[in-house]
């Protein structure tokens, strides 16, 4: 059998590569909160001491929640694609 012959009855399931796709969509989104750090405010008793340091970090979780639904979104067309899709060779 030549070469090409059995490059032409070679396919990888797509699953297998949905799968690894969703893995790597998985591994992002945790990598994007570990940027966000805890403040640690020196009174514990004050209350505006915390919600002056959420304040602080108020742009990363607004940032977060927007990169969040970014990547959400493209991970749902990415399996309306691979819905589409027959076979992958």
């Amino acid at each position: 059998m030549s070469i090409f012959k059995r490059f032409q009855l070679w396919k990888i399931h797509k699953h297998r590569t949905e799968t690894f796709s969703d893995g790597v969509f998985a591994i992002i989104v945790p990598l994007l909160v570990l940027e966000i750090k805890i403040p640690h405010p020196q009174d514990h008793e004050s209350s505006e001491e915390l919600l002056g340091a959420l304040a602080a970090i108020a742009p990363k979780i607004i940032s977060w929640i927007a990169s969040f639904f970014f990547i959400s979104v493209m991970w749902v067309r990415h399996h309306n694609l691979f819905r589409m899709a027959d076979k992958i060779d």
